[in-house]
């Protein structure tokens, strides 16, 4: 999740105060690993989060008719619906 779409979430879960985001190299995810399976399971995956991801949603919208969900409106959706968010 990119800082931008984390400002979306918190904004429209309605969190406030001070908001504290730390970052694991992919060498701490790894050492973590060795005593914490979830994280070793998040190291194998750390790749994916190395550059931004590019989403084009142009040949489903094509080939359905349909329009992608702008990510705001779909947070408030989820929220909406019973969503929670954690800190």
């Amino acid at each position: 999740m990119s800082e931008q779409e984390l400002h979306v979430v918190v904004g429209a879960a309605g969190v406030t105060g001070r908001l504290v985001v730390r970052h694991l190299t992919g060498r701490q995810l790894r050492a973590l690993g060795a005593v914490v399976p979830l994280a070793r399971d998040g190291a194998a995956l750390i790749y994916q989060f190395e550059q931004p991801f590019v989403v084009d949603g142009a040949a489903t919208a094509d080939a359905f008719g349909i329009t992608p969900t702008p990510y705001a409106d779909g947070v408030r959706a989820v929220l909406a619906a019973g969503g929670t968010v954690s800190r």
